[in-house]
């Protein structure tokens, strides 16, 4: 049983990643504007940096919040009661064992493990937010007919006359690999 534990518990934690992964890779431009987001892998580089430094605050926040957050629901339903001078009991007697019931599911959590997967949840959606917010903007700002872009697309990518799509040069191939790596 504690075998079979383990593969759940291991498919539950890969789950939420292999989803985000999934929807990271829809988030990009198409093929026809796909140079327009040349500049994305330094700028990903850059947001993971600084995501990887909120890493620590998040996880301690999210700690923090689930060991306290059955206290809160008991104290909002001894609230929610003496506000009503004890007309809602049953609400307040509600959020009681509303509480008591996380305390005990909490109680036989790794809380420290679970605040980290959460967390790293939030960075990668937090991530997607921003990947494409930025793209976006690229997109809007990079436009065929301004010299900076045609010279930067033209650094590592080629247009393809028959098609009309962006390609990235032969001699980049191998850096495109290692981005694909580091930004996947």
């Amino acid at each position: 049983m504690s075998d079979l534990w383990t593969v759940i518990s291991v498919l539950l934690v890969s789950v939420p990643f292999v989803l985000l992964a999934l929807l990271n890779a829809k988030n990009n431009l198409k093929k026809e504007k796909r140079a327009r987001q040349g500049f994305m892998p330094i700028i990903a580089a850059l947001i993971g940096i600084v995501l990887m430094f909120l890493l620590n605050l998040i996880v301690n926040w999210l700690f923090y919040f689930l060991q306290n957050i059955d206290n809160w629901i008991a104290d909002l339903g001894s609230w929610i009661g003496g506000l009503f001078g004890g007309k809602l009991e049953f609400i307040e007697d509600l959020l009681r064992n509303f509480a008591n019931a996380i305390e005990k599911f909490l109680r036989n959590l790794n809380l420290p493990f679970w605040a980290a997967v959460i967390a790293n949840s939030v960075i990668i959606i937090a991530y997607l937010i921003l990947k494409r917010i930025i793209i976006s903007f690229l997109s809007l700002i990079c436009k065929e007919d301004k010299n900076f872009y045609r010279w930067f697309a033209n650094l590592a990518y080629f247009k393809n006359q028959e098609d009309g799509k962006w390609y990235v040069k032969p001699n980049f191939t191998q850096g495109v690999t290692l981005a694909k790596t580091l930004y996947y």
